[in-house]
């Protein structure tokens, strides 16, 4: 069982309690710690790698090798209605059957024409972040002409993937946390001159 975020894990852990009092004895990952301590917190045995907080990370886990030495190794991945479809391929390519359990649907918001860029004048940002590649492209697509003038903002990034779609994108300050989780953030911040 592999959980991708946050959300997938609260919702999976509440579908989880209702129809499975008892968690299953199977290995557990999450592909960052706020996940995996989640999932842990719950008294599922989870592993998640202890730097990284992507698919990448986790496919290099000692663990999650060790538990698809099986026969027939299954794995079912909880996440969003959408994703990063990276992680059931290499899997699928190392031989594993691979299935996904949507739990949520992502929404994209509207804003008026100029708005986004009236919001972060209006809440006088110093910098932008996103989280996902996804998130990335939304951001875009929402900022639309205004992207131009945002792109030269210190954007905070989870991790080197998402650093190089950024600079394809035009940004030009883009700061790897190399993870998406709070503390991956504030060590970035920290690490920057204030504004």
């Amino acid at each position: 069982m592999i959980v991708v975020s946050k959300p997938a894990a609260r919702l999976g852990l509440e579908l989880l309690s209702r129809y499975w009092p008892e968690p299953p004895a199977l290995p557990w990952f999450a592909v960052g710690a706020a996940t995996g301590q989640l999932l842990h917190n719950y008294g599922v045995d989870a592993f998640w790698p202890a730097s990284g907080d992507d698919s990448e990370a986790l496919l290099a886990l000692p663990e999650l090798q060790q538990a698809l030495q099986v026969t027939d190794p299954h794995v079912l991945i909880l996440r969003g209605e959408t994703g990063r479809d990276f992680l059931a391929e290499c899997l699928r390519g190392q031989g594993v059957t691979v299935d996904y359990l949507p739990l949520y649907r992502r929404a994209q918001p509207f804003y008026a024409p100029g708005e986004v860029l009236e919001r972060v004048r209006g809440q006088r940002l110093n910098g932008l972040q996103v989280s996902s590649g996804e998130g990335l492209e939304r951001l875009r697509e929402l900022a639309a002409d205004d992207w131009r003038e945002l792109q030269h903002m210190p954007l905070f990034v989870p991790s080197p993937r998402v650093a190089e779609l950024a600079r394809q994108a035009g940004a030009t300050d883009v700061i790897d946390c190399r993870g998406a989780s709070a503390p991956a953030l504030l060590a970035a911040l920290d690490s920057r001159p204030a504004p």
